[in-house]
């Protein structure tokens, strides 16, 4: 979805990013790499969106966009730690 329609994919993953951050979790898990990159996406927008533009903020030195508040993971890279 996301290389054929991107503004697509990126309002379906920031709903569904909208949806896990309502239910409390902390980490959004897939096995699909291009789902991982598009839920990535939406979490990133979604951070940027909630940046305060106030009057003190300076465009020209912006901060680094803010951590997205729920992690999105490829599954393997949630398993592997276990394996230690």
């Amino acid at each position: 979805m996301f290389m054929s329609y991107p503004e697509i994919g990126i309002e379906i993953s920031k709903r569904r990013y909208r949806e896990a951050e309502a239910s409390g979790a902390e980490i959004i898990l897939t096995f699909c790499p291009m789902c991982e990159h598009t839920l990535r996406k939406g979490a990133e927008f979604i951070a940027r969106e909630e940046i305060d533009f106030d009057e003190d903020y300076d465009f020209d030195n912006p901060p680094p966009p803010p951590e997205p508040k729920i992690k999105v993971l490829n599954l393997i890279e949630w398993l592997l730690p276990l394996r230690n």
